[in-house]
């Protein structure tokens, strides 16, 4: 596969961007080219649906009530022996097991009857049966039937903090990704460059091959050599071809990290 040449105006942009001085001025054709190239708005429009996903099932199914509980679990807390009022079927299932509610109440030495309703994976209790139940003194309506707990989920919720941390990582990435590009049209530093080899790796990226394209420096005495990473068709055709021709390419690079480059003339 051939690359398409550029358009007589894209190459003179990219021209008039190599010669000029630093911080460069970047046409704003060239810049959306570039930001494309470092990571599609696509992946974060992706990355805010599972933000937003996420952020649903962690209002449903967070569990809210891990203070009281820890409250409850402290050695100060009370056990009385309460009744189960009523059970109830949740539409939460965890590992297929259904969540079950219970209502409960239980005599407060010296201060009359509390209540409160709590939840176990499976049926553990039917209505009538005695309990154990814990509660804090001086606010009676933290309290909970000894073995189970206040929310529906429980531990069982910690996986859908997958969701909005996998949403975050990947909005995150392509902004970052995003800087980077601009940073280098901006700022990177020129070299010339022979094509030594494309090889296609073992990884794929949005189902296409990432190739490793190493270039062999001509401009410097101590040589010295880029490795990029790449998945664009366009970008893997222009190596292949200006390998096979054995005709230079310049590369822009982060001359911090100079495995941080591009290959501005495919923009």
């Amino acid at each position: 596969m051939s690359p398409e040449p550029p358009s007589p105006d894209r190459a003179s942009q990219v021209a008039a961007l190599l010669a000029a001085p630093l911080p460069r001025s970047v046409p704003a054709e060239l810049r959306r080219a570039a930001l494309r190239r470092g990571a599609p708005v696509k992946l974060a429009v992706i990355g805010s649906g599972f933000v937003l996903m996420g952020a649903f099932f962690v209002w449903m199914f967070f569990p809210w009530s891990f203070y009281r509980e820890h409250r409850l679990a402290a050695v100060d807390a009370a056990t009385v022996t309460g009744r189960v009022v009523a059970t109830a079927t949740t539409n939460l299932h965890v590992n297929k097991t259904p969540v079950v509610r219970y209502q409960f109440e239980f005599q407060i030495p010296g201060a009359g009857r509390g209540s409160g309703e709590c939840y176990t994976t499976g049926l553990r209790w039917q209505a009538g049966s005695p309990v154990a139940v814990r509660y804090r003194p001086e606010e009676p309506g933290v309290c909970c039937i000894q073995g189970a707990r206040l929310s529906q989920s429980g531990g069982a919720a910690a996986p859908v903090f997958v969701f909005p941390l996998v949403g975050v990582v990947l909005v995150g990435w392509v902004i970052m990704a995003r800087r980077r590009m601009a940073w280098l049209l901006e700022n990177g530093l020129l070299a010339e460059a022979l094509v030594a080899s494309v090889e296609p790796t073992l990884i794929r990226v949005n189902n296409r091959v990432v190739h490793r394209i190493t270039l062999q420096r001509t401009d410097s005495p101590d040589g010295g050599t880029f490795t990029l990473k790449q998945t664009a068709p366009e970008v893997i055709a222009f190596a292949n071809e200006r390998m096979a021709a054995n005709q230079p390419v310049y590369v822009v690079y982060d001359g911090a990290r100079p495995n941080r480059a591009i290959l501005p003339e495919t923009l």
